[in-house]
């Protein structure tokens, strides 16, 4: 197969492994287990698959300078500890439909931060991106009114704008070291400061974990971290950043088929219409000025 066409699937199954993350975490939730501690689970049972990979970056390009690595790990807290933390607790009050769609403002939060910053400007992209990113997000919201809280859409969005932040503050470091090398540093820093996290706060039910929190932990690591974390980075490879991110703007269509399959969330008309908006603005802030 062509590079063009390996990545292409590759983008594909990650953008649908992704998808699935929050069925598995409402499934998780109505088993019983709680935000804290099945996060730590997640993070532990991906904490092996990550220090394999950087220590075989390691073995094959030396190490990373000691600056790198502390930043890493300080913004993989940030971006996978404290975004993921936010977004687990706000799947408690929203369903995976909303939460992917409201997820999807951290693009134009990046954005936002490189034209604060003097890297760009509002172009029309950027006014259109932001109209159709924030108008899809209501859109939703209003067809999910009557179950959606409040509380819910804010912690996801905190979530989102912590994941922007992260994304920012690390990119210098991404192009000196490579993406998946960065993102496996980053992720056992916040593996251990998620270990500890749960510890303090439900020391009981981490230590003693019950069978669905290790069966959802394990699946969570397995199929919406490590695996796609591994097919996005060959995506990016292979088709570029912009390709790669446009195939992820189908995430939350994929989320709310899910949704629907697993946990019968149903969306009506305006919560679809507010799905399409909300990718077509993913599409727009993904385009140079």
């Amino acid at each position: 197969m062509s590079p063009r066409v390996v990545g292409t699937v590759c983008g594909i199954s990650a953008a649908v492994l992704f998808a699935g993350k929050a069925v598995l975490v409402r499934l998780a939730y109505s088993h019983g287990s709680g935000a804290t501690d099945l996060l730590a689970w997640r993070m532990a049972w991906s904490l092996p698959c990550f220090a394999l990979i950087a220590t075989w970056y390691a073995h094959r390009d030396g190490a990373v300078a000691r600056g790198d690595r502390i930043r890493l790990l300080l913004l993989g807290v940030l971006g996978y500890h404290v975004a993921s933390w936010l977004d687990f607790s706000g799947l408690r009050f929203i369903d995976a439909a909303l939460e992917r769609v409201v997820l999807f403002i951290y693009p134009t939060v990046v954005v936002g931060l490189a034209m604060l910053r003097g890297k760009r400007g509002l172009d029309r992209n950027v006014f259109l991106a932001l109209a159709a990113t924030y108008g899809g997000i209501l859109l939703t919201w209003g067809d999910r009114i009557q179950t959606a809280n409040a509380v819910g859409v804010i912690l996801v969005a905190a979530s989102a704008v912590a994941f922007a932040v992260h994304l920012v503050l690390i990119e210098d470091v991404v192009k000196r070291v490579g993406s998946t090398r960065a993102m496996a540093i980053a992720l056992i820093g916040a593996a251990t400061t998620s270990g500890i996290h749960a510890l303090l706060m439900e020391p009981q039910a981490t230590l003693h974990p019950s069978a669905a929190t290790l069966g959802f932990g394990a699946a969570l690591a397995l199929f919406a971290t490590v695996i796609p974390v591994l097919l996005a980075g060959i995506a990016l490879v292979h088709l570029g950043a912009a390709r790669a991110a446009v195939l992820g703007t189908v995430a939350p269509a994929l989320t709310a088929l899910l949704g629907w399959m697993v946990l019968n969330e149903h969306l009506g008309a305006l919560g679809w219409c507010g799905i399409v908006v909300t990718m077509i603005g993913a599409l727009l802030i993904s385009r140079p000025p």
